[in-house]
């Protein structure tokens, strides 16, 4: 795996990091409560409290990944990039082209645990 392969993983994941922070941001700033005091209907309470629990989830998902993006930037930095955390065999450049953040190889993500 060439340096230019790496640094173009490591500028995509420095991007995916940062819109992700971003959108964390605002899903945590849109995401409370629904207070029971407020003056709407029965279900229109019902549907804001769908709405927050699936923005709430939607962060949880987005924290998930964000774990991820900064595991590679971290691989990327300890020159541990392409390489599998679990076979210690490498990850095909086209696995890193469509998942940048991915730490284990096609083989190993498939195996059962």
């Amino acid at each position: 795996m060439d340096d230019g392969f790496i640094e173009d993983a490591r500028q995509r994941l420095v991007r995916r990091a940062a819109e992700l922070r971003k959108t964390i941001g605002h899903i945590k700033d849109e995401t409370g409560p629904v207070a029971p005091d407020n003056a709407i209907g029965r279900l229109t309470r019902l549907d804001a409290m769908q709405a927050a629990s699936m923005r709430t989830a939607l962060g949880r998902e987005h924290e998930v990944e964000l774990r991820h993006v900064d595991r590679a930037l971290d691989a990327i930095a300890g020159g541990e990039y392409g390489s599998c955390r679990r076979c210690k065999g490498p990850i095909s450049e086209a696995r890193l082209r469509a998942k940048p953040e991915a730490l284990i190889c096609l083989a190993c993500a498939d195996a059962p645990r």
